[in-house]
């Protein structure tokens, strides 16, 4: 795991702004950016990752990622597998994209494939099939949530699990003001993620901060 300062630093060159300001503010919620860095992710989550993990304690080298693709390009869970030898579930619902991940996945020692797409109800729901088809402890280090717009609802109805870190997609251009989460719906793909707040809210529930 790469090794951090554990302090939030204003980007190289940049003046901090005066304390208690609302800029001031900003730049301490958004400290983890600093240390975004892709191997496959897309958008420097491999590096907030390998970071917020080195931060938390009793770690067990579980991830967990959906859905899964090709368990390659775009995985938020490939580094982690592939440099810190974690065990992974990759759950993927596409039959086709299912069948190139099944055959083509580098470490298959280490990973726990399931073919389905994941929901807020059922035996659809993330705890049905982590706890019901994997060994996977309650509280695997990461699961990785990014379905581009049921994310809210998938988030909602984890009862049982208590992973240590989430990472789950939102909506950044809409301000926090306005109280927005997409209706539950398969046939909808929209980006249109509930905002930070109501995320916070459902892991406040579950006695997870967020950094």
């Amino acid at each position: 795991m790469p090794q951090f300062d554990s302090e939030p630093a204003a980007a190289p060159g940049a003046s901090a702004p005066p304390p208690c300001t609302l800029a001031a503010l900003k730049l301490q919620s958004r400290w983890l950016t600093q240390f975004a860095a892709n191997v496959t992710s897309q958008f420097g989550e491999n590096g907030i990752i390998a970071k917020a993990l080195s931060l938390l304690p009793g770690r067990n080298g579980w991830c967990v990622e959906f859905g899964a693709g090709n368990g390659v390009r775009d995985s938020n869970t490939f580094d982690l597998v592939d440099r810190e030898d974690y065990d992974v579930v990759l759950i993927e619902g596409h039959p086709a994209r299912f069948a190139k991940l099944a055959a083509g996945y580098p470490h298959k020692n280490r990973a726990h494939l399931i073919q389905s797409y994941v929901g807020w109800s059922g035996e659809s729901r993330l705890d049905s099939l982590l706890l019901g088809q994997t060994r996977m402890p309650i509280n695997p280090d990461l699961i990785s949530i990014d379905v581009d717009g049921n994310d809210f609802h998938i988030w909602s109805a984890v009862v049982d699990l208590r992973p240590k870190l989430v990472l789950i997609e939102f909506n950044p251009t809409m301000s926090n003001s306005v109280d927005f989460v997409q209706p539950a719906d398969r046939d909808i793909s929209e980006r249109a993620v509930g905002i930070v707040g109501e995320v916070d809210m459902i892991a406040n529930r579950a006695g997870i901060d967020r950094f």
